[in-house]
């Protein structure tokens, strides 16, 4: 039986307002046009629209994305730097790819103990003789010093130990995101430590 990857829901809409926040839902597949993947994804033209409307409010911006193209992602990150107002990211579940990118746009991180972010290399598909393999490895690895620069925005390292980081795709944890810079703060984290106290006084009492 063939398995197929279950998608997320594409969302990129303002879902509540009060008079000084918005709430931002940018949940599935980001991409500079239609993809014959996904019957639907989000661009930064959407995104730009969407920054129009908020007029300089705090923006709540709540992410779950496997990501897409990286340089939408990147468009995206430089337009929310761009914004006006504060923008706060919440990584709902799943920040990937070019969905990290646009969090390092943010002016602050926050991450459930239970979200993950994932950052790595640029890459794509091609065909072509030798010639035209290599030059597209050059694209790839210019597209790759565009991908850091975003990262190092944030990064608490050297610029060496993030290429480490990206050439083994790394998936990190919100614990590994606050070491490393990509997080501001983690949420739930006090009634987990609380937990796991309990569970070690229970064991000592045995």
């Amino acid at each position: 039986m063939e398995m197929k990857t279950k998608k997320i829901p594409v969302k990129c809409e303002i879902v509540e307002t009060s008079d000084s926040e918005l709430d931002f839902l940018l949940y599935g597949p980001i991409l500079n046009q239609k993809s014959y993947w996904y019957d639907e994804d989000t661009c930064p033209q959407q995104i730009q629209d969407q920054l129009k409307q908020a007029e300089g409010k705090q923006i709540n911006l709540h992410i779950n994305s496997y990501g897409g193209d990286a340089f939408a992602g990147i468009a995206i990150c430089n337009q929310l730097k761009n914004y006006e107002g504060k923008v706060v990211a919440y990584i709902d579940s799943i920040a990937a790819s070019a969905a990290s990118i646009i969090a390092m746009g943010t002016d602050e991180i926050v991450m459930p103990n239970n979200a993950m972010m994932m950052i790595h290399n640029a890459w794509t598909y091609a065909e072509g003789n030798a010639s035209e393999l290599r030059a597209e490895a050059d694209k790839l690895e210019k597209i790759n010093s565009s991908v850091r620069q975003s990262y190092m925005n944030k990064f608490i390292g050297t610029e060496e130990e993030l290429i480490q980081l990206l050439d083994d795709e790394s998936y990190l944890t919100a614990e590994e995101c606050i070491t490393l810079g990509f997080a501001n703060s983690v949420v739930n984290q006090e009634p987990q430590q609380k937990q796991e106290l309990n569970i070690k006084a229970s064991i000592l009492n045995k």
